[in-house]
């Protein structure tokens, strides 16, 4: 079997062409494809196949989709399409695959020109853009699977401009063009495309054609984005308007990536000092030293611009490269160390020696030099990794300087708007990502690089020693990823790049650890604590009030306010208006340090923090759901390892109430594996009868959510045996237990035992709340349901009737519980003749569909009982339909 995807989405047999259909099967099908051989996990199937927010059932979904697809592949023996523990895995060879195929052939072909085998390389890379048949996956283009599909028509486009290249050097001029004039104005922005042409219509003596192909560039460019074409591009614009290109060969002097580079113009090598050697990988960022040089030449005759971001976003590599693509500009560039004040007072008394001035005391030695470079105008001086403003602004020129020069400052520290223009460095998008990786090591798949990127959060310089690391070891792309899934502390510290050997993310923050555990402990507290949540925006009114180790900070504003703040301001953390966000390396890097006994106690204190910060009380409390929306994520990263014996009760409630959450929206296949965690540590732990009913119960619930209403009986069975035999006889938590077991043994026609167990149910809860709780409209349900079900219509409907009342004022508009009474109150209202049948059926459905999604199983039978309402007389008998609500589970 054959798949295609470098075009639509297209599977073959040797019977002929295989059709797969409907969207999301296709784009399954598409997302496994993308990662050939490896294992996609679910959560990033759903991403794939879904754009915005995928419904409740997505899981499910897909998983019908998978089965699907091997019916209509024959995969019967499940030998195509693997099942693994946490998703899918489609087996395909190289032979199998058209994108695989193609990246077989670009590495073959870079390696003939490594061999100077030019005329192979170009027959190989043709016959590698000839298996294109259009846009990867064109028509398929959702959200996650567009932007994976996009990286394989990035590589196209760098195929295309490494064959020009070749072809110029072999003489092709002609063919360059007839190659290129149709692609220059399919892809209007592609520097490089342009660049090529330009030389191209050069050489074949149609110079006005050459330089109006600039003009449409610097056009488009202008227009598009508000910039101007790259230096490189505008050298070889000066190129043709001297009339140059037809007296030399066209410049090959490539990245070792094989990238296509356009040949540098003539000019006389500006004067140099210490600027390291260029990062031949160097990727993206045009839009940034863009930016940055428009910002010097309209900055006026001296002109400071701060390029800030966080540890290993690329500022060094970004001045580096900024000081060789514009080093034509210059006279002079310098670039300087300047970790710390004695290092840049050190650097600039060298360049005083360099520059001939004498007998210069140490207060005087910055202004002399900025004085002695005015004969050098214009200049360039960077400043690389300046610690914060205070101790380097002795480093910035004077406001009395004369002549023409630019200073360029990289720093983590924020807090430089007063002192010069401020550039913050974002981490690489995902493209870019993808790009370096796909250029750096061979046979590395978009699908492939685009996870490799995820888990290393887009950070350029994990990205680099990512790809240091599996070049030195030669370890295919696929072992990598498992490798950094599986053990990512360590990765972090293992691969070095070649011009900076003891430069890897594990010792990135070191130094600013070591500063904060100086002057700040109580920042590297919270950095610690931090550390162990997820990567997501941190609520910082979790720490405020917890009995914990940050307790003498948060309770003064403004010492609180500077422990946050020095996070933010040594560039560990962005921080939100009440909220911190931690990069997912800095995260890991700090674990990474911390001891066993301090990752223990770090877990402990957070199981604490968060067990005070989370609604208990989901069904009662209005703010519950936000709450835990925000919180969830959290919980989920904290309780994800086995406890320690000092917080293992914690984690059992923290998993139980997770599920309890996730169980209130509908979520169950996530809820279901929580809560028997929470089961298991609670029934090693012994002593904790009333703990482990409170798992049964929610368990009971989820069971019946999922159609197991045995296991959900038993389940409650024993949640009420446990709890009877620990608890006063009219506590609100047998209650809960009463009526959950009610509704199992109704599902099971067990009517008589139903209605004596929802009877006592109502009785406690109204006894011990208010009549208007919302607990007690769980127990009104669960009776209503067993006397519809016995065909009691008229002692169901006042029951409902009170039910949708408490629910409507305690929860939002559009909750699940208040579809589910909904649709119960319809099917009465139906068969007691009552014309509000109609609305009732229609309002519960769109609810359900909302919250649930349109696919699944209860929204597809509320809206078929909807239906059937709008077109049923008195007489039709409606469809079963068990929305009913499970009782919720009491908090601890």
């Amino acid at each position: 079997m054959e798949f295609r995807v470098l075009g639509s989405l297209e599977v073959w047999s040797d019977a002929g062409r295989v059709v797969v259909s409907g969207a999301r099967r296709q784009r399954t099908l598409a997302a496994l494809l993308l990662a050939p051989n490896a294992v996609v996990p679910l959560p990033r199937l759903v991403e794939m196949v879904w754009e915005g927010e995928p419904p409740y059932s997505a899981f499910k979904q897909v998983r019908n989709c998978v089965s699907a697809l091997r019916e209509q592949l024959g995969d019967t023996d499940q030998r195509l399409i693997l099942t693994e523990e946490t998703g899918y895995r489609i087996l395909v060879g190289e032979r199998q695959l058209d994108s695989s195929r193609f990246a077989a052939a670009v590495a073959d072909a870079r390696r003939h020109a490594a061999d100077d085998d030019l005329v192979r390389a170009v027959r190989t890379i043709q016959e590698a853009l000839r298996l294109w048949r259009g846009p990867a996956l064109a028509g398929l283009g959702v959200g996650a699977l567009s932007r994976s599909a996009a990286g394989w028509d990035e590589l196209r486009l760098n195929a295309i401009e490494l064959c020009a290249e070749w072809r110029l050097d072999l003489g092709e001029h002609r063919e360059v063009v007839e190659d290129l004039d149709g692609l220059v104005r399919d892809h209007p922005l592609r520097e490089g495309l342009h660049a090529h042409l330009m030389v191209a219509l050069q050489r074949c003596g149609r110079r006005a054609e050459a330089l109006a192909v600039f003009d449409r560039l610097r056009t488009w460019l202008a227009e598009e984005l508000g910039v101007d074409p790259s230096a490189d591009v505008r050298r070889v614009h000066q190129l043709v308007l001297c009339d140059e290109t037809e007296s030399r060969q066209h410049d090959r002097a490539r990245s070792g990536t094989g990238e296509a580079r356009v040949p540098a113009a003539r000019s006389s090598r500006p004067a140099t000092c210490r600027v390291p050697p260029r990062n031949i990988n160097f990727t993206g960022r045009d839009a940034v030293l863009r930016e940055l040089r428009e910002r010097f030449v309209s900055g006026g005759d001296i002109a400071v611009q701060v390029v800030c971001g966080l540890g290993g976003v690329g500022k060094t590599q970004l001045s580096v490269e900024y000081a060789h693509r514009y080093r034509s500009e210059y006279r002079l560039v310098v670039f300087m160390d300047a970790e710390s004040p004695e290092m840049v007072a050190s650097r600039f008394a060298q360049l005083a020696e360099e520059l001939g001035i004498a007998e210069v005391s140490a207060e005087q030695v910055v202004p002399r030099v900025y004085d002695g470079l005015r004969e050098l105008s214009p200049w360039l001086v960077i400043l690389d990794n300046g610690e914060k403003p205070s101790t380097l602004a002795h480093a910035l020129p004077p406001g009395d300087v004369d002549g023409h020069g630019h200073v360029l400052v990289t720093s983590r520290s924020s807090g430089w708007s007063g002192t010069a223009g401020v550039v913050n460095l974002e981490l690489f998008t995902r493209q870019e990502s993808v790009r370096l990786l796909t250029r750096r090591i061979p046979g590395m798949t978009p699908p492939t690089a685009d996870r490799i990127a995820e888990h290393l959060g887009d950070l350029p310089l994990a990205l680099e020693q990512a790809a240091g690391y599996m070049d030195y070891n030669s370890t295919p792309p696929e072992h990598y990823l498992a490798l950094l899934t599986s053990r990512l502390e360590d990765m972090i510290g293992l691969g070095e790049l070649p011009d900076r050997p003891r430069v890897v993310v594990a010792n990135l923050w070191r130094l600013s650890v070591r500063k904060l555990a100086a002057d700040r402990p109580e920042s590297l507290r919270l950095l610690q604590l931090c550390a162990l949540l997820a990567p997501e925006p941190i609520p910082l009114d979790v720490f405020v009030g917890a009995a914990g180790s940050l307790d003498a900070v948060t309770g003064d504003t403004l010492t609180w306010d500077t422990t946050v703040g020095a996070l933010a301001g040594m560039g560990l953390a962005r921080r939100g208006d009440s909220s911190l966000l931690l990069h997912r390396l800095v995260q890991s890097a700090i674990r990474a340090a911390m001891p066993a006994d301090l990752l223990d106690h770090t877990r402990a204190e957070l199981c604490g923090a968060l067990l005070a910060a989370v609604p208990q009380d989901i069904h009662r409390d209005p703010d519950a759901r936000p709450r835990w929306q925000e919180l969830l994520p959290h919980v989920l990263a904290v309780v994800n390892d086995a406890p320690s014996a000092g917080c293992a009760a914690e984690t059992a409630t923290l998993l139980r109430l997770a599920s309890a959450f996730l169980l209130s929206i509908g979520v169950h296949l996530m809820a279901l594996p929580l809560c028997e965690r929470a089961l298991a540590i609670d029934e090693s732990l012994g002593g904790r009868e009333v703990e482990v009913g409170f798992d049964l119960v929610t368990l009971a619930q989820i069971h019946l959510d999922n159609g197991e209403f045995e296991q959900a009986r038993r389940r409650a069975r024993r949640a009420l045996t446990l709890h009877e035999s620990s608890l006063p006889a009219d506590s609100p938590l047998i209650a809960t237990d009463l009526a959950t077991l009610a509704r199992a043994q109704h599902l099971l026609g067990r009517h008589e035992e139903a209605l004596s167990a929802a009877h006592r149910a109502l009785r406690i809860d109204e006894a011990a709340y208010e009549p208007d709780d919302p607990y007690v409209s769980f127990d009104l349900v669960a009776l209503a349901s067993v006397h519809l079900d016995r065909g009691d219509h008229v002692t169901a409907e006042p029951l409902l009737s009170r039910a949708l009342r408490i629910r409507e004022a305690a929860y939002p508009p559009d909750h699940l519980y208040i579809g589910y009474v909904l649709l119960l109150k319809a099917r009465v209202a139906h068969l007691l003749n009552d014309p509000a049948a109609t609305d009732l059926a229609h309002r519960g459905a769109l609810i359900l569909s909302s919250r649930l999604g349109e696919t699944h199983p209860k929204a597809e039978k509320a809206a078929a009982l909807a239906l059937r309402l709008r077109t049923a007389t008195s007489a039709d008998r409606v469809m079963h339909l068990d929305p009913a609500a499970a009782p919720p589970a009491h908090g601890a």
